[in-house]
């Protein structure tokens, strides 16, 4: 009877916390820009973007909140603001590399927690609920077990489905650079072998066994068409990882042929349902000169193609890779306007949701805070024009 009694107790305190947590749902700020995206139209497919979850990687210098939560502990182990020991003479090299590594996981866990939190509140607060957010790379540091884990059991547990692209700190950085190459097996085979198919996704991935080995052999891109609920605004939706121009083989426990995936990309896009959609072209790291120009030729291409001569069609291109960018720039491709986003980094607690309606896009720069509340820092309407 105790025990019995016990068990009620407990699930009532559960309860009347579950609900005093809802009562008090964190602000978003400022109001009347807080009252633009809380406006209801059926018609608003609602998304949310953002990149670089990376554990564990420190908080970008501008991240105001994030260093004063780790000021005590840089100030009395001599770091700089990037956790970096300022002088590491009079401590042995092993040394130097736990004291930074301590500090860029506490820096890590503070602002995935803050990202987590402010995603969490906003998604209780809109009616019009995001079909699913979409990570732009960088899940981890080094892919590491420990730091895929991390990033599963407290990203993938959201509310709403996270559709994600892997990141060079995910692959590219750890070719060689990690025991057999586990680090890059980690990462590929997670994401083949168990994301993909949880998501129902299909990748371009090939698979043939060579003795006790698997090939692994392709891009691993993907694409999803998402709707609003009544179906009046759809995007195409595609995810070229990291580079589209990246290619690179890594021997481990398998082996990994990693492809370019500009070929799959060509094939991808002449093969839309729908050409009055906008076609969303996600990557990671849009920052090198090679990577920007051949992405443009293929946009050229398929702007300028006999099935798109008589019609604009909507080209949407969104990255991240550079934690402190948050910013959207119009590019002007085979006469069409294209939107090119860094969608924002948990290292600077930033993101962005973007309401895309029938015949243009509303994109609201966000800022997660530490007390689980959002900031509109600005918010941009676009529409796709001649040019």
């Amino acid at each position: 009877m105790l025990r019995t009694i016990r068990h009620s107790s407990f699930w009532l305190v559960i309860l009347l916390i579950s609900c005093s947590t809802l009562a008090k749902l964190a602000p978003i700020n400022p109001k009347e820009k807080a009252r633009r995206l809380q406006t209801e139209d059926p018609d608003d497919l609602v998304l949310l973007f953002m990149g670089d979850t990376q554990y564990h990687f420190p908080c970008t210098p501008s991240n105001r909140e994030c260093k004063e939560h780790s000021e005590e502990f840089r100030e009395k182990n001599d770091l700089n603001m990037n956790c970096l020991r300022k002088d590491p003479n009079g401590l042995a090299a092993i040394q130097v590399q736990t004291i930074q590594d301590e500090c860029a996981i506490m820096e890590s866990r503070f602002s995935n927690e803050v990202q987590r939190k402010a995603l969490f509140d906003l998604h209780r607060r809109l009616t019009n609920k995001p079909v699913g957010l979409i990570l732009n790379g960088d899940l981890t540091n080094f892919g590491h077990s420990h730091q895929l884990d991390l990033f599963k059991t407290e990203w993938l547990t959201m509310p709403f489905p996270i559709f994600a692209g892997l990141g060079n700190h995910d692959y590219q950085n750890n070719v060689d650079d990690c025991v057999a190459n586990q680090c890059v097996n980690n990462m590929l085979s997670w994401f083949a072998n168990e994301y993909a198919p949880i998501m129902n996704l299909t990748i371009d991935l090939e698979r043939s066994n060579l003795l006790w080995k698997t090939i692994y052999d392709g891009s691993f891109a993907y694409s999803k068409d998402f709707c609003s609920q009544n179906k009046a605004a759809c995007v195409h939706s595609i995810q070229l990882h990291n580079r589209p121009d990246y290619a690179n083989s890594a021997g481990s426990l398998n082996m990994w042929k990693v492809r370019a995936s500009l070929q799959w990309l060509r094939h991808d896009l002449h093969k839309i349902s729908n050409n009055t959609w906008p076609v969303l072209i996600n990557l990671h790291n849009h920052e090198l000169t090679d990577t920007k120009d051949r992405l443009k030729v293929e946009l050229e291409a398929w702007l300028t193609s006999k099935e798109n001569e008589s019609i604009i069609r909507r080209a949407f291109v969104l990255f991240a890779h550079v934690h402190d960018n948050h910013s959207l720039s119009v590019r002007c491709i085979a006469g069409v306007t294209v939107p090119f986003l860094y969608v924002g980094s948990v290292p600077k607690n930033r993101y962005t949701l973007i309401k895309f309606k029938p015949m243009s896009a509303e994109i609201f720069f966000m800022k997660a805070n530490p007390d689980g509340s959002n900031t509109i820092t600005a918010i941009r309407e676009f529409v796709w024009r001649p040019c």
